[in-house]
């Protein structure tokens, strides 16, 4: 029988050594800490949502992102006040009441995101909380880098809306240099456009796990967090990462023979 080993004590030492490596690589642009952002999948990796979360609370992080608005509401449920941010956006008016209702962080990738999100903050007469979703290449979500127009006639008639946040995402960071060093500057590139139009952007983040560690000079404001976590990184870094989970397999044995009970083949 195979059981899911936690180790918890390496999984506080990776936290603490992430922490460690972002202090030392500086302050943001504003002369303010980088801020660790913990992405949240899959049942927190297996680990179990719940725990898992309120584990990297008492470890000092105190932002969330959740890929489902169920994820998001248990966290709510459960007690979790600190900040949390929807990341894939939604144009449907129920599902965007629920995130406002339990103040989660909208993600905005399009016209029709910023126009419902506004229109459910005129009802409920309150500032909707959102993030800027710019998709710089990976073509599956976002608001394209190309549209900049749009978004700043959309953005200028959203009363209701207050921008905490601006993000990318990489398509492959741990390969293509060149790539990514492109995918930055259409973000920049956007950032500079809405700045300009008296747009906010609030807090700026385009990192993951990969990508904090190989380019330091993009970590921007914040940096998203997932696997690294649990030591589960793609390419060699100046982190010794430990593996937090793993799976062990156990003897058991017949309580009367005392005989070891082999796993069934399948």
């Amino acid at each position: 029988m195979k059981t899911l080993i936690i180790k918890k004590e390496d999984l506080r030492y990776n936290i603490k050594q992430i922490k460690e490596l972002v202090d030392k690589i500086g302050k943001d642009d504003k002369g303010n800490p980088v801020q660790i952002i913990a992405k949240l999948k899959e049942d927190a990796y297996g680990l179990g949502l719940i725990e898992y979360v309120k584990f990297l609370i008492e470890n000092g992080i105190s932002f969330f992102t959740v890929e489902t608005i169920e994820e998001g509401i248990t966290l709510r449920k459960s007690g979790i006040k600190e900040q949390i941010l929807m990341l894939f956006p939604t144009a449907i008016k129920e599902d965007i009441k629920l995130l406002v209702e339990n103040d989660i962080i909208l993600s905005l990738a399009s016209k029709e995101d910023v126009e419902i999100a506004n229109e459910v903050g005129k009802e409920q007469k309150k500032q909707v909380k959102a993030h800027l979703n710019i998709d710089t290449g990976i073509g599956i979500r976002g608001w394209s880098y190309q549209n900049r127009e749009e978004m700043i006639i959309a953005l200028k008639n959203a009363q209701n809306i207050k921008i905490e946040g601006t993000f990318s995402e990489f398509v492959n960071s741990t390969n293509d240099d060149k790539y990514t060093k492109l995918q930055f500057q259409r973000f920049l590139d956007v950032i500079e456009i809405l700045q300009m139009n008296n747009i906010q952007t609030g807090k700026l983040h385009i990192c993951d796990d990969s990508a904090f560690l190989r380019y330091t000079n993009m970590n921007l404001n914040a940096i998203r967090i997932g696997k690294a976590f649990l030591g589960e990184v793609e390419n060699k870094t100046v982190i010794p990462f430990r593996k937090v989970k793993y799976l062990e397999t156990r003897n058991i044995r017949n309580k009367r023979t005392n005989k070891r009970i082999l796993p069934r083949k399948k």
